[in-house]
């Protein structure tokens, strides 16, 4: 469901509901499963399927923001940096050159 989901939904709250469980029970069963929290999850994976976009022939940066659920594309850079080090741009121009993944 996560990876279903991901591009329009990022808070543990809505999962949750999803699962007919609590908030605080999904983020307590996802830590005894790996140690990591349930937004941690969400974030993997809103990430992940970000960079499958970027890696989409003619796709520009703001047409996966958009795609990911993003007011603009300057949220989704944001985002994108803090989550992975580096902006939209330079991963989708390091794909070419380095063969980032």
């Amino acid at each position: 469901m996560l990876v279903e989901k991901c591009r329009h939904h990022r808070d543990v709250s809505f999962y949750a509901r999803e699962l007919c469980i609590s908030r605080d029970y999904l983020s307590r069963i996802i830590r005894e499963y790996d140690g990591e929290s349930a937004i941690k999850w969400i974030t993997n994976a809103v990430i992940t399927e970000a960079k499958y976009l970027m890696h989409q022939p003619g796709k520009t940066i703001n047409e996966i923001a958009l795609e990911m659920n993003f007011p603009d594309q300057s949220t989704f850079g944001k985002y994108f940096k803090k989550h992975t080090g580096i902006s939209p741009k330079e991963y989708k121009k390091g794909l070419g050159s380095y063969g980032i993944r």
